[in-house]
């Protein structure tokens, strides 16, 4: 079996007898439960994944996972997920913009994307869904567009560490 984790040492939640992602990998069971809940997932036993994750190879792809990555896009992305000012608006995260240079904060952002813009790819693990959503933005389910140089890039960098089909 494959676990598609979102984060590296992810914790994954059992969702009728299949193991999907957690949100976040630092949260005790009831933050996970807490953050899993508006994704539709019911089951929140926790169990250890050790697959390499989404978030790591988007972090891969996007900025090398250097520690300070420097700003691209010509200074209208930042942190290391390179993450545009509209993306952490849309988001709905609080606080400011610039606490996406954070990789934890950046995280967040990510995931509340996510949870708003593509709640049943984040609930079935559907990896390629969250990183073009994640690239492309929420439209890109809605028109149909899909970077495919984009997905083979992230899935080079699972599959690197081991980790996808």
């Amino acid at each position: 079996m494959v676990v598609y984790a979102l984060s590296r040492q992810a914790e994954v939640v059992s969702v009728g007898g299949l193991n999907k992602p957690c949100a976040e990998s630092h949260l005790p069971a009831r933050g996970l439960r807490d953050t899993m809940s508006g994704c539709g997932i019911r089951d929140t036993r926790v169990i250890l994944a050790s697959r390499p994750s989404l978030l790591h190879a988007i972090r891969l792809v996007e900025s090398g996972d250097r520690p300070n990555p420097p700003d691209g896009d010509g200074g209208r992305a930042i942190g290391p997920y390179q993450i545009w000012r509209v993306y952490w608006r849309d988001s709905g995260v609080s606080g400011d913009y610039q606490q996406c240079r954070n990789r934890a904060y950046a995280e967040r952002v990510i995931l509340a994307y996510w949870r708003r813009w593509c709640p049943a790819a984040l609930a079935s693990g559907d990896w390629r869904t969250l990183a073009n959503t994640f690239h492309l933005g929420r439209t890109a389910a809605t028109r149909g567009e899909v970077d495919k140089a984009y997905l083979a890039k992230v899935k080079a960098a699972m599959q690197k560490e081991g980790g996808t089909s």
